[in-house]
């Protein structure tokens, strides 16, 4: 049937978003960080969000699934290369914030629009998935 094959990435994507949110507790809560595969290696390695470098961590509830696009509306001065979905202690995170525009130095701008959730401090994190982008 022409209707299901056009809508069945769709029934995937929400299957996928149920399975990942039953996974939040009373005491955690589900975020998605855009990364280069080395920030991901010192997450991975360490147990903490950045590898445990100092400085302000920015997370969103949901990244976009395309490089260009998770640049765009995060603000990102470079393109990430993953996208990962992290369990982290709920409360962590500020509440959401609209990303406001970036002007690169060779005068691109940036126009942001996604949200965000910042942190500062170590932030331990279980990695429950990681998407190419």
């Amino acid at each position: 049937k022409p209707c299901q094959s056009i809508l069945a990435p769709a029934k995937a994507l929400r299957r996928a978003a149920k399975s990942t949110r039953r996974s939040e507790s009373v005491t955690s809560e589900i975020v998605q960080r855009a990364m280069s595969r080395a920030e991901l290696d010192a997450t991975n390695r360490t147990g903490l969000l950045r590898g445990g470098r100092a400085g302000t961590h920015y997370v969103s509830d949901a990244v976009n699934s395309t490089a260009g696009r998770a640049q765009q509306r995060l603000a990102l001065p470079s393109p990430p290369e993953i996208r990962a979905t992290l369990e982290v202690r709920r409360g962590t995170f500020s509440a959401p914030s609209t990303v406001a525009p970036y002007k690169l130095p060779n005068g691109t701008v940036l126009h942001g629009g996604g949200t965000e959730r910042t942190a500062v401090g170590e932030v331990p994190v279980r990695i429950l998935r990681v998407d190419e982008l």
